[in-house]
């Protein structure tokens, strides 16, 4: 009787996906409330890396939750997300306005529900007046 061992090469299991981080909190505009609707993003290095639609609470007023994505740690050469200590920055961005960009920065770590409100700043142009002599 012979017998035949089988010995199948098993694959190499890539790491666990690391998890995301989340950001919530308000977020007013010149300290007052935010039009329903309007959409935040969350940027690492200039790029999206997660985004919602800011919400009306009855009792906080405007409020959002954002989850931003984790880097794969697979593919070295392109980043789909955060990374540990990556800043994030917060955009506004509302129907025929142009972008708003929060005070506040957060701090990428994942696995991490992060409370951090945002203020945005209302940018004032105002017309530059040359007195001639």
């Amino acid at each position: 009787m012979t017998c035949v061992l089988l010995l199948g090469v098993l694959p190499v299991r890539a790491a666990p996906p690391e998890l995301p981080a989340d950001f919530y909190g308000t977020a007013r505009l010149a300290g007052m409330a935010i039009p329903a609707g309007a959409l935040l993003s969350a940027q690492i290095n200039g790029v999206e890396y997660g985004s919602c639609v800011v919400l009306e609470h009855t009792e906080w007023g405007t409020v959002y939750h954002l989850t931003v994505v984790a880097d794969d740690p697979d593919t070295p050469s392109i980043i789909e997300g955060g990374r540990e200590g990556d800043p994030v920055v917060f955009v506004l961005q509302m129907p025929g306005q142009r972008p708003y960009r929060a005070l506040q920065v957060g701090t990428w770590h994942g696995a991490t529900v992060n409370r951090l409100d945002l203020l945005f700043p209302a940018v004032v142009t105002l017309p530059l007046v040359v007195r001639g002599r």
